[in-house]
């Protein structure tokens, strides 16, 4: 049981951290993402790591 708790707590720890810095890699939402992996560590580190990059455009004045 203590193992369990153990790896439920890393994942609480560890998901929102990599989820961030892979969103922040992709140009996305670095807060919302961390908080996906908050929430949901496995699915969201599934996700993050699925998805392509956003492509930001430099604007011309």
């Amino acid at each position: 049981m203590l193992v369990l708790n153990f790896i439920f707590i890393a994942l609480r720890v560890i998901g929102p951290i990599v989820c961030a810095l892979q969103a922040e890699k992709k140009n996305r939402s670095t807060g919302l993402w961390a908080f996906f992996g908050l929430v949901f560590p496995i699915i969201a580190m599934l996700c993050i790591f699925s998805l392509s990059p956003v492509t930001k455009w430099n604007k011309e004045k």
